[in-house]
């Protein structure tokens, strides 16, 4: 994995920017690891997000002309860093979603070494049906079972919880 990745989350912490990770990295996060090309990185399109976001993609050192060519601010955006296998995608906009429900609903976890806000297993259930590629469809499936296996879990924790 690209130290890259955990570079610019730290850059984005740093300047407070509200962003969700999204894609490869959060079906991994919900469920289990699959191979992925690049880093998904949806940011809420708003003036001072894009300042911060812009802020943090300075400090992390990308190029001054393609931050400034970039309107972070405005839904349908995106901006590609880097190459493949370890490409960063920032993304404006994540159909059928929207930003602000899903900050409301994200997951909290560990990126590499740095803290992170992911997608919501429920909102990316929503996304990737949405998308429907067989990708996305075999990402629902994983994350449907890893649900699954969640929940079970949570019920023997409680019957434990309540014969003690």
């Amino acid at each position: 994995m690209s130290r890259d990745y955990a570079d610019l989350i730290a850059a984005l912490n740093e300047q407070g920017a509200r962003y969700l990770l999204v894609g490869a990295f959060a079906v991994a996060f919900h469920s289990r690891p699959r191979f992925t090309k690049n880093l998904d990185i949806w940011v809420e399109p708003t003036a001072e997000n894009a300042r911060r976001v812009c802020r943090a993609l300075l400090a992390f050192g990308a190029p001054a002309r393609l931050v400034e060519a970039i309107n972070l601010a405005t839904k349908g955006e995106a901006l590609q860093i880097g190459v493949a296998p370890a490409r960063i995608d920032l993304l404006t906009d994540v159909e059928p979603l929207d930003f602000s429900a899903c900050w409301e609903r994200r997951a909290k976890g560990v990126f590499l070494d740095q803290s992170a806000s992911y997608l919501g297993v429920e909102d990316l259930l929503i996304c990737k049906r949405f998308a429907n590629r067989p990708k996305d469809r075999l990402d629902v499936r994983m994350l449907e079972k890893a649900r699954l296996k969640t929940d079970s879990q949570d019920r023997r924790t409680k019957t434990r919880e309540r014969k003690t």
